[in-house]
Order: structure tokens, then C-alpha cells, then sequence
């Protein structure tokens, strides 16, 4: 990925949607914010115990160094499931200064709408990034292993296509940063649901560690899921950055035992 610094804060972008007209994204760090303790510094989460105000700060930082209103921003409430909400301009959602503007029990996001600006927080679990250039839609997925158990890769897409005619084909798609292979241990409960999910080929997503440890491979798993959706492999970037790994940039839920902040993807479409 590019790495980007405005004022204080940092961030990073995928090279070839960086390239396309009309769209603004970009994968924050842990840098350029104004909370403390474990949510230093550039936390935009509302849910993790920071204080709310640093939150705003934080979040009104990041979108003025991608040029955006912060009051445009838009997220969900992450629950590793497979809701999809088609942002529109008469969609309900929680509306507050203090916590922002929140769909309940969502983790897919899509629009059409300039001037919206759809947010996915992370701390381990990786972000997708859905564009499609030809009807100018975008959408933010949030795919742990709950979610990509249930391709909701292939569920985003299939979303597209029905509502605003998406051909997948065409459509590019970026994997944030996020927990890697290295670092992804799992236990028994989620070995055996991939090896139910994917019964044929679930060892193409595990790597056998000593003592029968496995980890799992989050992004070859959403890769697998959006080629299975006919998106064309040279239209897919995998960011292939550990968060776990990479203190100095990224909150790690699982490093931090819990106790941190969360950076995130945000995009936004423009004329």
C-alpha cells in the first residue's frame, strides 16, 4: 500500500484504486490523534472506552486530511454477521453528534451517494473495499471469520449486482491490513466450521504449526470467496500487512488483549 502523511496524520491507500476518478479511501493508522493511554492516538472508535470527545477529534482529522466532513461519515454496528445496508438519503439510522450516525447490526455498507462517506473500524479483522466505476457505487464490508465463513465477500457483491446492476466483473476490490497468517491462531470451534464450510478445500486457507496448531488465512479466504463471485484477480489488492505485526501503525485486538483503540477504512464517492 501508499503511505500518505497530512499534518500529523497518517494513512494509507491502495495503489490502483488511488488511480480511479471519483473515489476517496484511504486505511488510517494508529497515528496523528489526540487520545492517550491505550487508544493513543489516533483511535475512531466511539465503542472501545475512549473518551468521546477525542474520538470526534480524531475522526475529524482524518476526514480533513482526506478533504472530507467528518459529519458525512457513516458505520455500523460491527457484529460479525451478513446484514447489508444500501445507504440512501432516507435510510433511518442513529443520528447523534456523540456517537455518530450508526446502522444497528450491520457489516456491509453500499452506496451511490456523494457526499457519504461509509467507515469500517478495525483491530484484527480485515476491511473490504468494493468499488464499481461504471455506476459509481461503492461499499465497505467488515469480514472476520464469522463473516467470511459466510462469503460475506460474495454476499456484498451479489448486493451490488441486484441493486445497481454491478457487473462483477468490473468491480475492484482492496483487502485492508489486518491480522495475517502469521499471526492468526484459531481453536478447535472455528477449525471445524471452515472444514464444514469448506470441506474440500479448507486446507488451502490453514497453515499447520507443531503441537496440531493451525492458523488461518483470512485474506486468501476473501480472495477465494470474491474470485468465487466472478471478480477478476487482477482487480483485487490485498494489503498483505499484518496488524499484529505492526504495533507501530495498527491497533491489534488480539495483541493488546482487548485493550485498544481501532483504526479503519473509510471511502467516499466524488464528483
Amino acid at each position: 500500500m501508499l503511505i500518505h502523511q497530512k499534518n500529523k496524520v497518517i494513512y494509507l491507500t491502495f495503489p490502483h484504486l488511488g488511480k480511479l476518478d471519483c473515489l476517496t479511501h484511504a486505511v488510517s493508522t494508529k497515528l496523528g490523534g489526540v487520545s492517550t493511554g491505550s487508544y493513543k492516538s489516533l483511535n475512531i472508535s466511539f465503542n472501545v472506552g475512549d473518551e468521546p470527545g477525542n474520538v470526534l477529534e480524531n475522526r475529524r482529522l482524518l476526514c480533513a486530511a482526506l478533504g472530507l466532513d467528518s459529519n458525512s461519515v457513516v458505520t455500523g454496528e460491527q457484529v460479525h454477521g451478513t446484514h447489508i445496508q444500501i445507504v440512501t438519503p432516507t435510510s433511518k439510522r442513529g443520528n447523534s453528534v456523540a456517537r455518530g450516525n450508526i446502522f444497528p447490526e450491520t457489516d456491509v455498507l453500499i452506496t451511490k451517494m456523494q457526499g457519504i462517506s461509509l467507515q469500517v473500524m478495525i483491530a484484527d479483522c480485515p476491511a473490504l473495499l468494493f468499488f464499481d466505476p461504471e455506476h459509481h457505487v461503492v461499499a465497505l464490508a467488515h469480514a472476520g471469520w464469522q463473516g467470511s465463513l459466510e462469503s460475506i465477500a460474495g454476499k456484498a457483491v451479489k448486493a451490488m449486482n441486484q441493486n445497481f446492476h454491478t457487473n462483477p466483473r468490473k468491480l475492484h476490490v482492496g483487502i485492508s491490513p489486518s491480522i495475517g497468517p502469521c499471526c492468526y491462531e484459531i481453536g478447535k470451534v472455528v477449525l471445524e466450521k471452515l472444514t464444514a464450510c469448506f470441506p474440500g478445500n479448507c486446507n488451502n486457507f490453514l497453515i499447520a504449526k507443531p503441537g496440531g496448531i493451525f492458523h488461518l488465512n483470512l485474506w486468501k479466504l476473501n480472495v477465494y470467496n470474491l474470485l468465487a463471485a466472478q471478480v477478476q484477480p487482477e482487480c483485487i489488492e490485498v494489503a498483505n500487512i499484518c496488524s499484529t505485526c505492526s504495533p507501530e501503525l495498527f491497533y491489534s485486538y488480539r495483541k493488546d488483549k482487548g485493550q485498544t483503540g481501532r483504526f479503519g477504512l473509510i471511502a467516499s464517492l466524488r464528483s
